[in-house]
């Protein structure tokens, strides 16, 4: 967990984890796209955890294992705070997106987001019928002003549908 960073413009190919730790800052214009037959317990394009002040915009964020997801902004280290990410296309994990919220941190202090929006982006059923294997996300709470607004599906072969991704639950549903 550094300051603020920039990450643009680059291309991540066959790992299992791609940008690790990112906490505040800009990422942009980056394709990401995750090894096959991954092992172990995380396999995510991005990875923020308690980040603050980030945006995440214009990104291919994609996952071609059941396993975790296309971005995961979890809570283990703190609440997200004013994240928003926009117009990027992501695929696969097990959940395509842990999006921000969870039940506590390490210390088993409360999480609750704030401001956490995900406006225009594109999840793609590329690996999986639903995105995901287990679905598009989970862990969204609106709550803390944040928006779900004009997320879409993307059918395997690249036909964007105008079926709207459903904000989700904190359990995923």
């Amino acid at each position: 967990r550094g300051g603020p960073v920039t990450i643009t413009n680059s291309k991540m190919l066959g790992a299992q984890l791609g940008i690790l730790g990112v906490s505040s800052g800009t990422v942009r214009g980056n394709y990401i796209e995750l090894g096959q037959n991954m092992r172990g317990d995380h396999n995510d394009a991005i990875q923020g955890d308690g980040a603050s002040n980030l945006v995440l915009d214009h990104n291919s964020l994609l996952n071609p294992n059941d396993q975790t997801s296309a971005l995961a902004l979890y809570t283990e280290y703190g609440n997200n705070n004013n994240i928003t990410v926009t117009n990027n296309l992501m695929a696969g994990g097990g959940y395509t997106c842990y999006c921000g919220d969870g039940a506590s941190d390490n210390d088993g202090n409360a999480a609750r987001a704030v401001n956490v929006s995900f406006i225009n982006n594109v999840f793609w059923r590329k690996y999986f019928a639903d995105a995901g294997s287990f679905g598009a996300g989970r862990a969204y709470n609106p709550a803390g002003g944040g928006r779900w607004v004009n997320n879409a599906f993307m059918n395997a072969d690249g036909t964007v549908t105008s079926q709207q991704v459903p904000q989700p639950g904190l359990d995923g549903s």
